[in-house]
């Protein structure tokens, strides 16, 4: 039986695995990629481990989170809504890239093991090294997006990060 045993991915991050107030923004960003880390470490399989790990599951709820906060930020103004929400969608290229090779890599890990024994270890290395990519996007994405959480003038405020070159 091959080894279950997920390496330490939030160790090469800053803001993921970092304990959060219930409810915070923080919080519920972070939830999808925490809920699935803990459901992989629980795994009994490689595919529970693929399967908790779901891309497209997870950028649902990453989608989702960035609507509810342009939601609760501009109840009453649908055009500042989307532009928030294409705001912190922009932010997070990295992560929607990452969710592809992510994809891509559980696709071979579901053919490897077809194969001989050193495809399937390659094909593992390579999921492992697509998971952590994605961490670090998201962690990334993390940093870049709390500027323009917290700012009360959500995508209006964009002009006057740029012009004081605040990162955004």
């Amino acid at each position: 039986m091959p080894d279950l045993v997920l390496p330490d991915v939030l160790r090469e991050t800053r803001s993921v695995g970092v304990p959060s107030a219930p409810g915070s923004d923080h919080e519920r960003l972070m939830r999808p990629l925490l809920v699935a880390h803990h459901t992989a470490q629980r795994a009994r399989t490689r595919e529970g481990q693929l399967e908790a790990f779901e891309p497209a599951a997870l950028e649902q709820g990453w989608r989702t989170r960035c609507l509810e906060f342009a939601t609760e930020r501009h109840p009453a103004s649908v055009p500042d809504q989307r532009a928030l929400v294409a705001e912190l969608t922009a932010q997070g290229t990295a992560v929607w890239a990452a969710l592809a090779e992510l994809e891509v890599a559980a696709r071979w890990m579901r053919v490897a093991p077809s194969t001989d024994a050193s495809v399937a270890a390659e094909a593992w290395v390579r999921w492992i090294d697509a998971l952590r990519a994605l961490f670090t996007a998201v962690d990334r994405w993390w940093g870049a997006i709390v500027p323009i959480l917290a700012e009360s003038a959500g995508r209006r405020g964009a002009f006057w990060r740029r012009v004081l070159q605040r990162s955004a």
